[in-house]
């Protein structure tokens, strides 16, 4: 089977949303790690596992990725979830 690859639509990003901002969904550092996923395109273990010093330059620079190291640019939704991450 070729592998493929796939991004969430728009409606499907406001459904998760719509998810996350719940109050019964009670763990902000899940929400965390889902948003900075939808807003960087990383797997969840190169964004559960992040360092502050991969982060400079609006970019994080992943050491090792599955595809070697990678840069990763960040926008101001990302950068401002990486900066304040439980808000």
């Amino acid at each position: 089977m070729k592998p493929m690859e796939r991004f969430l639509t728009v409606d499907e990003t406001a459904r998760l949303n719509a998810v996350l901002t719940r109050r019964a969904f009670r763990r902000p550092d899940i929400v965390a790690i889902v948003r900075l996923l939808v807003l960087t395109r990383c797997r969840f273990g190169e964004d559960a596992s992040l360092k502050w010093d991969w982060t400079r330059d609006r970019r994080i620079h992943l050491p090792q990725s599955k595809s070697g190291p990678r840069p990763v640019p960040l926008g101001a939704a990302a950068r401002a979830r990486i900066e304040h991450p439980l808000t």
